[in-house]
């Protein structure tokens, strides 16, 4: 038989050991910088659109009254390239290659996360399409489910490259009282001439377990502003559609604010 002492010690184990495990988990529900069963750090890049009347769906009609239309998105799809922390001495660290961007309904993919060493960072960047070394890669260099496969319908056969964004929907150039969403825009920008890059500065620490999220709005009214857009709406970058896809390139890159 054990002495009483041994067995009261052996009590003493079991509730502080159940006391650690209460304690570690009630500090990653009310902390939840704390990742459950990781010490990895990461960083996510989520996007999000905005309007003047709030937030932004696919379907949804919203009024630009400024520019004299209502618009309507039926297709919202953009690469972002070359995501990078900048670090406090200005030298940068690449974090993820390239990622696509789709607003879908059914299937959404708005976010991309990525791990990051232990440090401090004073901002980030990324670039909006595709880099000019990847632009002149082929679908079928990538697996399926790699962002510049074939599988996501994005590569440009008549020009060999990719295509940086598409936007697609509807436009009420009327403005009346029964909506009439009855005239359709279509832009697709590409090239290596209409890569974007953003740089934003936002100090940034990681010790060990940190999860961030890094939330980009897209201002989908200054998307579509300043372009003449009611009466020019339809681009697929080459010949003279390359004007406005210019203009929707910029207004695209200045549209986008970090939260």
């Amino acid at each position: 038989m054990k002495p009483l002492y041994k067995k009261f010690s052996l009590v003493l184990l079991i509730f502080a050991a159940l006391s650690l495990a209460v304690f570690v988990q009630s500090c990653k529900e009310e902390n939840p910088s704390v990742p459950i069963g990781t010490g990895d750090n990461s960083v996510k890049l989520e996007f999000k659109g905005t309007t003047a009347s709030g937030s932004f769906e696919l379907g949804k009609g919203y009024d630009l009254a400024t520019e004299g239309f209502r618009y309507r998105f039926s297709l919202l799809k953009f690469y972002v390239s070359k995501f990078s922390l900048i670090k406090n001495d200005g030298s940068e660290l690449l974090l993820n290659d390239v990622a696509l961007i789709d607003f879908r309904v059914d299937q959404p993919n708005t976010s991309f996360t990525v791990k990051v060493p232990e440090g401090e960072y004073k901002g980030f960047k990324f670039g909006i399409g595709v880099d000019s070394i990847n632009n002149s890669k082929l679908p079928a260099s990538f697996a399926a489910e790699h962002p510049l496969s074939s599988a996501q319908g994005t590569y440009w056969e008549m020009t060999s490259k990719y295509r940086f964004m598409l936007i697609e929907g509807h436009l009420d150039t009327l403005r009346g009282a029964t909506e009439d969403f009855s005239e359709q825009f279509v832009v697709h920008t590409g090239t290596d001439a209409l890569y974007r890059e953003k740089t934003f500065t936002r100090s940034l620490s990681f010790t060990k377990g940190d999860n961030k999220t890094l939330t980009m709005e897209i201002n989908i009214d200054k998307l579509l502003s300043n372009a003449d857009f009611r009466a020019d709406h339809v681009s697929h970058t080459l010949g003279t559609g390359f004007t406005l896809a210019e203009k929707i390139a910029d207004n695209f890159a200045a549209s986008i604010t970090v939260k």
